[in-house]
């Protein structure tokens, strides 16, 4: 597989977490109590497959990634894509690789990968700017908050919608016309990432 594709895919997860400035005071509450919110977070997972219906002409089509972040520099992911399956360790300024169960390897330059594959700054996630608020949306049978925006990293994923979760108002679920992203286990003791052996 192609490393652009492989980067491009794992950037639309990344992307998709910024919180895509707000035009009225309501919006702007939502975006401080986000943005207080992401600031607690030391650790989340994320689950990115391609948006039901999508295929040709999509990075994200026949596959899906699954991330560990734990802030600020550490990252685990699986990508499983056409039936390749990669793992990925980065850890401070170390990278290691598994193409299909052929066992870990070391990648030189672990800096480079590093840049490639970075965990989101919750910083970031303040700054960022929403769209228009959305009215409430059922996931999972619960409520949860709505709003679109457009995200700046990558031109090729566009608007998404973005649905938060009303008591904590962490993001749960971002979804546009080529990935959907789904948000789990904020803080979590099970988000350890360790080198791989």
């Amino acid at each position: 597989m192609k490393r652009s594709l492989t980067c491009a895919a794992l950037a639309a997860a990344l992307t998709l977490s910024t919180l895509p400035a707000f035009a009225d005071p309501a919006a702007d509450a939502l975006k401080a109590k986000m943005g207080a919110a992401w600031a607690g977070v030391k650790s989340f997972k994320t689950n990115v497959a391609p948006t039901a219906g999508t295929a040709e002409g999509n990075p994200m089509a026949g596959g899906t990634i699954t991330t560990t972040m734990v802030l600020p520099d550490k990252i685990e992911s699986a990508m499983d894509m056409h039936g390749m399956l990669i793992k990925i360790v980065v850890l401070a300024g170390e990278s290691w690789m598994n193409m299909n169960g052929s066992g870990w390897r070391k990648m030189p330059g672990g800096g480079n990968m590093n840049a490639m594959f970075k965990t989101p700054d919750p910083k970031a996630y303040a700054s960022q700017s929403i769209g228009k608020m959305l009215p409430d949306e059922d996931f999972n049978g619960k409520k949860v908050g709505a709003f679109t925006g457009t995200t700046t990293a990558d031109k090729e994923v566009g608007e998404s919608i973005c649905n938060y979760d009303k008591t904590t108002y962490l993001l749960v679920r971002c979804h546009n016309a080529k990935a959907t992203v789904l948000f789990t286990d904020f803080n979590s003791p099970t988000n350890v990432i360790d080198v791989p052996k």
